[in-house]
């Protein structure tokens, strides 16, 4: 697997779940830039482990009194309901100025 990767990928790392590969992925990049801080996407499913739940926005996963410390959240591109996640753009949450066909 690793000769098809480019030179500078030279490293493969199997994980059990995609919880335990956003608990890697969030260390490897903590290591990495020695920046404790954490980018959530808002309406996503990131794992059920501690880490990831601080991580998620769903009420269904997340309990209101776990700590965010460090985790910033931000909307979710939704290629099916547009760009702000709504069929028109003036409808969401990053109305612009510019002018669209979609009214």
């Amino acid at each position: 697997m690793a000769k098809k990767l480019p030179k500078e990928l030279s490293v493969i790392y199997f994980c059990n779940s995609g919880s335990e590969a956003n608990d890697l992925a969030m260390l490897m990049a903590r290591a990495y830039t020695g920046n404790l801080n954490i980018v959530g996407l808002r309406r996503a499913y990131h794992g059920a482990s501690a880490s990831n739940i601080s991580l998620t926005t769903l009420p269904l996963y997340r309990n209101r009194c776990m700590p965010t410390t460090n985790i910033s959240h931000t909307m979710n591109a939704d290629p099916f309901r547009g760009l702000c996640g709504v069929s028109k753009c003036r409808d969401g949450p990053c109305q612009t100025l510019r002018s669209c066909d979609c009214v």
